[in-house]
């Protein structure tokens, strides 16, 4: 679980499937989500497997399989309740590099049909969630790991000449 407000958010089994959970100190349980699998409309099985959830500001991030196998990116607003799909192009969220949060963005692996697996970003709002192309084409970047650097992050990655270190900014201020 991860730790919102006075509370814990995570994720449990409920008849509807894996859906997340607030839980808080004489309060009972809220269910969060209500997600289902699309075109099936079966409870989902996967939710916060891979990427796992990550607050972000007044959002929690979290990944779920709903379309077909790949999980999709994802985020409660806890200040709105609101819970929203943040891009329907980048797939399997952090399966090649796990989250990292540095300057209220969180910065993490994502694969999409035209850039391969490349290094991604959100700040948990669909217009701040970018893929960050660092070898054109699609067999991407294949981004491994990454740490917390000045303004944005230091991770390796192959940019099409081999794997190197390489140092992005925040989407704002380049790369």
């Amino acid at each position: 679980g991860v730790e919102v407000g006075m509370g814990v958010v995570a994720v449990a089994a409920t008849p509807e499937g894996r859906q997340l959970i607030h839980l808080e100190p004489d309060q009972p349980p809220l269910q969060i989500t209500q997600l289902v699998r699309t075109g099936s409309g079966q409870p989902p099985a996967f939710v916060g497997t891979t990427f796992g959830l990550v607050t972000v500001g007044e959002h929690l991030v979290f990944d779920a399989v709903l379309d077909g196998a790949d999980a999709s990116l994802w985020r409660w607003n806890t200040a709105s309740d609101d819970v929203q799909r943040l891009s329907t192009t980048m797939m399997n969220p952090g399966g090649d590099m796990a989250p990292v949060k540095h300057n209220g963005r969180l910065w993490f692996s994502c694969v999409t049909m035209t850039n391969g697996s490349e290094p991604c970003s959100t700040d948990g709002t669909v217009n701040g969630t970018h893929v960050h192309e660092m070898a054109p084409g699609w067999t991407g970047s294949l981004p491994r790991a990454a740490v917390p650097f000045l303004d944005g992050v230091a991770l390796l990655a192959d940019d099409g000449s081999g794997t190197a270190l390489h140092r992005l900014n925040e989407p704002s201020r380049g790369q």
